[in-house]
């Protein structure tokens, strides 16, 4: 089974049906069913018959026309008026018109503007067939939109070459035409052909409320990876072999209605499914196309595994707009990455709505810093054995003029994803530098006072990001040494090539540097040693575990005797009760923090804190 494309003059957009013949291209891949033209002793050969209609009232001049171009390989339709030759054309859809002028009833300049005018015959070549030499008929007949003229009585070997040039110049400019509407990477239709598609799907299903179809969106999980390890050469030839086994299994599937294959642009897919108003069928689909997907695919050397996150739309007459639906489907693509790899996810009008609530709070926070919206919280980190208060966390918040106080968690992936974390983080460092600055003045006791500030991996990659963080320091007058750089262990284990030569960087210059939530799921304790480290962050679910769960306790044992043995501090997160103070305090855990010591603080309640022993803890265990 393989597909075929073709212009469509209804349409004005390309059909895809389904062809089954051994002639076409290989299974599931697009063929482009162009004419090929060429000469052969004069006469024009051609791998599909081209079918010319011939309107002209003499009948003896279009005997003598069919006869000369029957003769090579042309199927020829007479008319004898006007009106005759416009219900042939828009029912045979000629692929060139040869036209007399002089016609009872409607001439031939009438006739020409009918089918010029009608959607479906517009783009058909016209040679208009005169006796007239005057330069005005001529001139006229262009207007009208003619492609060239014969004069009568005409030459034989005239009338074939002027056939052969208007048929080899539509025949180009439909393969043109089908280039322009396909990817040229994988032959299937580009974006332009899909919203052609769409824009026709939606109109047809406004006329017939039992027409139903579905937008499918593809998105290929970390294939940004696979060019930027092995070259854009071998991603591009994944693309294709994807492309192929995924048109090759729609063809093979049962009970498949009608469907459209595009690629949107990189690794983005898009398919429009016809179906039944049947969520299950598309279920099926999806769940075939991700196993089918899987590969392996052997490329060069290497033998890739791909998985794809899918989004689903099905419409049923509530859209209007191609790009609306689209951007349904992209969303809903979104959600199912955002749930693991390989996952597909349908559409809801809530997830329309989670769009543009994120949408207006990235637009609000873009003018958060300049309308000093933003807030940093200091939450307080004791020494576990002395009880001493040693540094803060310093921790953001957004006052919303409106809607009040905006949580961390709503908002710093909206500035993940808009890239404003890096100005923000910018911020976030100055101003916690100044501040520790000064309270070290304020308070000489509290010169060992640190603060930790947290850095998430679009501030690292940043360039000149190692400049710009002395930069800063050196601006707000504090040694770098006391400040912590709080990275995930996350990011740190995802992006190793790319982070460990600036973490270097960093420590060369002073800044001391902690991998943050660790314990969430990567397996990095035999990895700590290749990192420029100074202290491992443990995460609350540990601490909340560990009390009453062996498991839990065995394991952050573990953890803390390795990192002392690789010269690391251990800090605690999420210290609410004592129990769990006097279990860390036993397994000689260094730092912690928590509410149970104090919630986070702001600036100007931070120094009641520091006026205070701070030891209180000290004899807990």
């Amino acid at each position: 089974m393989t597909f075929v494309i073709s212009i469509s003059p209804e349409r004005s957009s390309i059909d895809i049906s389904r062809a089954a013949t051994s002639q076409m291209g290989p299974v599931g891949s697009f063929y482009f069913q162009t004419v090929c033209d060429s000469h052969d002793n004069g006469n024009l050969r051609m791998s599909v018959k081209r079918n010319v209609l011939v309107i002209d009232d003499d009948v003896v001049t279009t005997r003598v026309i069919k006869a000369r171009l029957e003769k090579i390989g042309l199927s020829v339709t007479c008319a004898h008026s006007g009106d005759e030759g416009l219900d042939i054309a828009n029912k045979e859809e000629p692929d060139l018109i040869l036209l007399d002028i002089h016609m009872p009833g409607i001439d031939g300049f009438e006739t020409c503007g009918e089918l010029k005018n009608n959607p479906g015959t517009k783009d058909i070549p016209i040679i208009f067939l005169t006796a007239d030499l005057n330069t005005e008929i001529k001139v006229r007949a262009f207007d009208c939109g003619a492609t060239d003229y014969i004069t009568k009585p005409f030459d034989n070997r005239e009338l074939i070459a002027r056939v052969e040039a208007a048929l080899k110049m539509q025949s180009l400019i439909r393969k043109l035409a089908t280039q322009a509407k396909s990817d040229a990477l994988t032959g299937l239709l580009n974006r332009s052909a899909l919203l052609d598609e769409l824009d026709y799907m939606i109109a047809r299903q406004n006329h017939e409320p039992d027409y139903h179809f579905a937008v499918m969106f593809l998105d290929f999980d970390r294939f940004k990876l696979i060019n930027d390890s092995l070259g854009h050469s071998a991603g591009n030839e994944l693309l294709v072999r994807v492309s192929q086994s995924m048109t090759q299994m729609l063809d093979e599937m049962v009970g498949l209605g009608d469907y459209v294959a595009s690629r949107l642009g990189g690794d983005e897919f898009i398919l429009l499914i016809e179906t039944p108003e049947n969520n299950q069928v598309l279920t099926n689909l999806a769940d075939a196309l991700q196993a089918k997907l899987h590969g392996p695919y052997v490329v060069g050397q290497y033998e890739l595994i791909c998985s794809a996150s899918i989004g689903i739309v099905l419409c049923s007459g509530n859209y209007e707009e191609p790009e609306s639906l689209l951007r349904d489907a992209d969303i809903a693509m979104y959600h199912a990455k955002e749930n693991g790899k390989s996952q597909f996810c349908f559409f809801n009008q809530q997830m329309h709505a989670q769009s543009m609530e994120q949408l207006t709070l990235e637009g609000d926070l873009r003018h958060a810093l300049a309308r000093h919206e933003l807030r940093l919280l200091y939450q307080p980190i004791h020494n576990l054995t002395t009880g001493q208060l040693t540094g803060f966390e310093a921790l953001i918040r957004w006052h919303h003029p409106v809607r009040g106080v905006i949580p961390p968690l709503t908002f710093i992936p909206i500035a993940e994803e808009s890239g404003l974390i890096v100005p923000i983080g910018w911020w976030i460092l100055y101003e916690a530098a100044s501040q520790l600055k000064l309270w070290r003045q304020m308070y000489p006791a509290m010169r060992h006072l640190r603060v930790n500030v947290n850095v998430s991996k679009r501030q690292l990659i940043t360039p000149n990001f190692v400049k710009h963080a002395d930069d800063i320091l050196n601006r707000a007058g504090l040694e770098h040494s006391a400040i912590t750089l709080e990275i995930t262990e996350s990011t740190i284990m995802d992006n190793m090539s790319i982070l460990t030569p600036i973490l270097s960087e960093l420590r060369e210059l002073g800044f001391k540097l902690a991998m943050d939530d660790f314990g969430t799921g990567h397996s990095s304790l035999g990895c700590l040693n290749k990192f420029p480290l100074d202290s491992l962050k443990i995460d609350r679910s540990f601490i909340n575990n560990v009390e009453h769960n062996h498991s839990f306790a065995a394991i952050l044992n573990s953890i803390v005797t390795l990192a002392h043995n690789l010269n690391l501090n251990v800090v605690a997160e999420g210290i609410e009760k004592i129990e769990q103070l006097a279990h860390l305090q036993c397994l000689d855990c260094d730092y912690g923090q928590g509410y149970l010591f104090a919630k986070p603080t702001a600036v100007d309640d931070v120094p009641a804190l520091l006026n205070q022993d701070g030891r209180k803890f000290k004899h807990s265990a």
